[in-house]
């Protein structure tokens, strides 16, 4: 390279280095300062780029959705009631935008620039913060941060803007940020994201009206059929050009003259196919769908247009409003500790998409419906495909069939007079038959409990499902910077948690639907066996609504566990100066496979329990209704364990109580032992009406169905030992009189004594 290329790059490296390549010096003198690169295929997209054609359409669509989903749906959530957030008023009540301005801008930034600088307008002074007094909305491409490169923290901002510079304090600046998982000083927006989409359909729109605009004049050929002498072809040539426009080219003979345009179809110009595949890309990539975005498309449903409208709004628009949210409840938290700590009041968001609390029970009643039909097709005979078949419908009741059921033993009539010809044979028949109604019975026994274990299977798998989902959203969520003020919300949104805790619970509902209906009619057919009572057994209202109750309840316990665990993995990082992406690894270390498998054994295990116990108290529940048994009916506590606790073996020694009294209420204690060896169980999860005092607890009750002779014989009992207490009490009395009589005759002599 001579001396003068080399002069050339060096000047090119110093007016930008960035733009400029040393493998063409030459380029930079002549074109200026631009990009030179001999490869056209590179991405040189300017951000105003953006802001045109789909991407604008986008972008505009997603700020409307924001503003007007965070105006009607925006509240305070605080422990004083009627409490407004003081950052909300501030936004209501500000003189230089709306609040629908507020929402509309920042959203509509945070697409373009993947980050946006709200300026709070308050006193500074060394570590005393004033209170907020108004919010500026600033432009993000006027704002730059300034790092302290000894702590590569944050140390304040620059705004340029006319010409002119401002320095703004740190304390003054509400940073709300897009995550950059390859920078975090970088921001990433989602047009970051689309850039290769929207730079090729720019460029095919661009080859479009290059081809629009030299399609217009483009040249074409005449020619003939044969070649011409000099002298021939410069006549032919003067009379085509000396003509005058618009009159016809006449030829000499048939197909003597041919024109031949050089113009480009405009069809093939459009780029019909890239443009399609790249509008795609980019509507995938900033989350609206065609509809959404008022194309037409052939063959959607006004149901389908619905189902895209509220994906759009659960999965980008709440989640674009709870980041913001998430910024303004952490400056409060982080400059206002005491006011926050008085009030605990955060900005949240409602969901508006509508929640059918009616369709949601009739779906449930109707699966509980299709369930227990489907388990008395089995119980009946039928085989599960069958069974199946019958409740989703696809095989009508003529295609059923009857169930294949053993013939039923029929003795043989007895004659007295007559001997059997072969009794031997008979014998061993009748050995056959009852084999294989024994047979049957153990067949339908396997049937249920793989029924049960199916079950329990799903809700394991249900379990694990919703604690990977919960750890994943807080490792996502996770704040780059961890203190004692994290919350839960801040790992794990509220919308999140309701969505995991919705799902598990209709697990829940049709595991403990499947239990109660095959426990519940074994139960009674043992009532009616042992008692010789009638009875019925039906998962009826009451049924349904325990099953609803201890549904929910189990999954808000285990999501608000999960959470919870999360947090304080969270926090003890922290504490021990851990970056966060060690944070995440520990979180992750913490909630691994197994744990979450042991975990999910535990508590499917422990619902199991629950559900056989509860199904059986269900079960007598009906059948002491249906015999009116109310006033005879008790139960007991009864250990199942090899080694039971000491609170199952204290509850089991009280021994009985009537049947619809609980063994414990929520909110007693179980107490064993006494002064340093005193041990108490909280009763803090539900009411103890049938087992299950702990995690884990294999414990039941017994059923006692005393006679009325019985009953009254220890109702009697209870009387005079009512009576007896009385007396006692009585004499206690008496006594403690007599006792003060005395004292008072011996302080009287002590007195004439003294005298």
């Amino acid at each position: 390279m001579s001396t003068i290329d080399n002069l050339r790059s060096r000047i090119a490296g110093i007016v930008s280095p960035a733009k400029n390549t040393m493998s063409l010096p030459r380029q930079f003198l002549k074109h200026g300062n631009k990009m030179m690169t001999a490869d056209w295929t590179q991405i040189n997209m300017k951000d105003e780029d953006f802001y045109t054609g789909y991407s604008y359409a986008a972008i505009r669509n997603r700020a409307n959705k924001v503003k007007k989903t965070a105006t009607e749906n925006i509240r305070t959530v605080s422990e004083i009631e009627g409490f407004v957030h003081p950052y909300l008023e501030v936004i209501e009540d500000s003189s230089t935008f709306t609040d629908t301005q507020f929402w509309n801008d920042i959203s509509t930034y945070m697409d373009l620039e993947g980050v946006y600088y709200l300026m709070v307008v308050r006193a500074v002074e060394g570590e005393r913060i004033g209170n907020v007094t108004e919010f500026k909305l600033l432009n993000p491409f006027d704002v730059k941060r300034v790092i302290d490169k000894s702590t590569f923290e944050v140390a304040g901002y620059i705004e340029s803007r006319n010409g002119q510079i401002r320095e703004i304090p740190k304390e003054m600046i509400i940073e709300m940020r897009e995550l950059n998982p390859f920078d975090e000083n970088s921001s990433y927006s989602l047009t970051d994201a689309a850039r290769e989409s929207q730079f090729t359909l720019k460029t095919a729109n661009d080859h479009t009206r290059h081809s629009l605009k030299h399609n217009i004049n483009s040249p074409g050929i005449l020619s003939t059929d044969v070649i011409l002498p000099d002298e021939e072809f410069t006549n032919f040539t003067d009379r085509v050009k000396g003509h005058t426009k618009g009159e016809v080219v006449f030829g000499n003979g048939a197909n003597s003259i041919k024109y031949q345009s050089m113009g480009v179809e405009l069809s093939k110009s459009a780029l019909k196919d890239v443009n399609e595949v790249n509008r795609d890309t980019l509507f995938s990539v900033m989350g609206v769908s065609k509809t959404t975005m008022n194309i037409e498309q052939s063959g959607t449903t006004r149901d389908t247009a619905g189902v895209q409208k509220q994906l759009s709004i659960e999965d980008h628009i709440l989640p674009r409003i709870t980041l913001i949210t998430d910024a303004l409840n952490q400056d409060y938290k982080n400059f206002y500790p005491k006011d926050f700590e008085s009030n605990q009041a955060v900005i949240v968001v409602d969901n508006p998409l509508p929640v059918d609390h009616a369709g949601d029970k009739l779906a449930n009643d109707v699966r509980a419906s299709e369930l227990e039909l489907f388990i008395e097709m089995i119980r009946l005979g039928y085989d599960e495909d069958t069974a199946a078949g019958y409740v989703n419908g696809t095989l009508d009741i003529d295609a059923i069939g009857e169930p294949e059921l053993p013939e039923p033993i029929i003795p043989p009539p007895e004659d007295e007079d007559e001997e059997s010809e072969e009794p031997e044979e008979l014998e061993e028949d009748l050995t056959e038959e009852s084999f294989t109604l024994n047979q049957f019975e153990e067949e339908k026994a396997e049937e249920k409990q793989g029924l049960v274990q199916e079950q329990q299977g799903a809700l394991q798998n249900a379990i694990i499902k919703a604690e990977e989902q919960l750890v994943i959203a807080a490792i996502d969520r996770l704040p780059k910077k961890i203190d004692n003020q994290l919350q839960e919300d801040d790992l794990v949104t509220a919308t999140e948690q309701e969505r995991v805790e919705r799902e598990l619970k209709t697990v829940l509902i049709e595991f403990y639907g499947v239990v109660f209906f095959l426990e519940g009619q074994n139960v009674i057919n043992k009532r009616i066996s042992t008692f010789t009572l009638p009875g019925q057994y039906k998962i009826d209202k009451n049924s349904n609504a325990f099953i609803n109750k201890i549904s929910e309840k189990t999954a808000k316990s285990h999501v608000d566990t999960v959470v919870s665990d999360v947090l304080q993995v969270a926090r003890d990082g922290a504490k021990q100066g851990l970056s966060v992406v060690e944070i995440q690894g520990k979180i992750t270390e913490s909630f691994g496979t197994k744990i979450s498998e042991n975990r999910a054994k535990a508590i499917a295990r422990t619902e199991t329990n629950r559900a056989f116990t509860m199904a059986q108290f269900d079960a007598d529940r009906q059948f002491i209704s249906q015999n009116g048994l109310e006033s005879r009916a008790f139960k007991r506590w009864v250990t199942r364990s090899d080694d039971p606790c000491d609170f199952c073996l204290s509850l089991e020694a009280e021994g009985e109580v009537p049947f619809d009294s609980n063994f414990r209420n929520l909110g007693d204690t179980v107490v064993v032992g006494k002064g340093d060896s005193k041990q108490v169980l909280d009763v803090n999860y539900t009411d103890l009406e049938a087992g299950n005092a702990h995690v884990n607890c294999a414990c039941i009750y017994e059923l006692v169905i005393r006679t009325e002779a019985e009953n009254a014989i220890i109702n009697e009992v209870k009387e005079a030992k009512e009576v007896l207490k009385d007396v006692r009490k009585e004499r206690q009395e008496v006594n403690k009189e007599k006792r003060d009589f005395a004292k008072d005759v011996d302080e009287l002599d002590d007195l004439l004594e003294g005298l």
